[in-house]
């Protein structure tokens, strides 16, 4: 359908002005040519309808010209009023930066979460993207400064709520706290294991971060929802990277794959290896876990963790069982060859108690 323009509208509304004085001077002679009284009536009678609507045309077009004109500078004062207020939360944003790069003063920091705050919830979300991003940066920075160890909370919380509540993610994240090698925890007693790794930084899992690399430290399953510790080693968002790089994971219930590096697994239960390459699972190290009903995907993984020693000639799996009604289970995919043939899944025998320990499930007593 046509639309007509504001200039058009104007246009439109003053040629039918100019007109009308124009016809209406010549209706007059039409009507007086005659000198019949009633003929004249008539005359009169036929062109007042007509002279009405020509009024009312004019009238229309000159209140949809004003309606546009009037439209026209309120969407002008809106702009204006919506490049006033970005800027003030561009200044506001400023300033809550300056407070947060602050070295001295926890209050400072804290004031400046605060203002940043503001920038993330207000409703029409002008920089906060950018305040996001700015938090993100903070956290990276400060994250093992003691000093900053209250601020760094604070602008957690507000991250993990802007990605609650409004969706908004910070690109990518990698926090790094005291780590360990992998090996060497293996060698120690089970009580020296535990007690180094009780001295490590313990991780709570941060969303608002698409990918995020977690660098030393530990978790705990016993702190966690099954769910939640195998959403974070297993990375089960599709679009939210997690990579672990030397953790130490106790008690959690994980599949590994690719994102793993270096890692340390005590008193798991793993449910899933997923096919990866050789290089991702061969500096992982799983001390009492339990492999119970297990799918190895693809030979190379189980030929890596079960039979291939470690640099210093101790197994990556070390003093692990499965029970002996749910073992552990190999399978070998066939990738089709030709157009229509199907993938072939194949379970392969294996003699699982010369990698792992063979035990009977324990009887609960009511």
């Amino acid at each position: 359908m046509p639309r007509f323009t504001e200039d058009e509208w104007y246009a439109f509304a003053v040629a039918m002005a100019i007109c009308l004085p124009i016809l209406s001077v010549f209706a007059y002679f039409w009507v007086f040519e005659v000198d019949a009284d009633t003929l004249r009536s008539a005359r009169v009678s036929l062109l007042t309808p007509l002279g009405t609507m020509f009024a009312g045309l004019i009238t229309f077009a000159t209140v949809a010209w004003r309606g546009m004109v009037a439209s026209r500078q309120a969407n002008e004062q809106r702009r204006q009023n919506d490049a006033n207020e970005t800027a003030n939360y561009v200044s506001l944003l400023e300033r809550g930066a300056k407070l947060l790069g602050s070295n001295d003063s926890l209050q400072d920091r804290l004031a400046g979460i605060a203002l940043i705050d503001i920038c993330l919830n207000e409703p029409q979300k002008r920089v906060a993207q950018e305040a996001l991003d700015l938090l993100g940066h903070y956290i990276q920075d400060e994250w093992s400064v003691e000093a900053h160890k209250r601020s760094v909370e604070r602008a957690t919380r507000s991250l993990q709520n802007a990605n609650k509540v409004h969706g908004l993610e910070v690109a990518y994240g990698r926090l790094k706290v005291e780590s360990f090698d992998a090996s060497q925890m293996a060698a120690l007693t089970s009580q020296q294991r535990y007690e180094h790794i009780g001295t490590l930084r313990n991780w709570h899992w941060i969303r608002g971060f698409r990918r995020l690399e977690l660098f030393g430290g530990s978790m705990w399953g016993a702190e966690h929802p099954e769910t939640v510790i195998n959403e974070i080693v297993a990375g089960r968002d599709p679009n939210s990277r997690r990579n672990l790089v030397r953790v130490a994971v106790v008690g959690g219930y994980v599949e590994i794959d690719y994102k793993l590096s270096k890692c340390l697994f005590v008193d798991c239960a793993i449910s899933k290896i997923r096919p990866v390459k050789s290089v991702y699972l061969a500096n992982q190290y799983f001390i009492h876990c339990d492999f119970s009903g297990v799918t190895f995907e693809g030979y190379d993984s189980l030929r890596v963790l079960l039979a291939r020693p470690s640099k210093d000639d101790r197994p990556y799996i070390i003093e692990s069982f499965f029970y002996a009604d749910d073992p552990p289970k190999l399978i070998e995919r066939i990738l089709p060859t030709k157009k229509g043939e199907r993938e072939i899944v194949e379970t392969v025998e294996v003699e699982w108690d010369r990698y792992l320990l063979p035990v009977e499930r324990p009887i609960d007593k009511e």
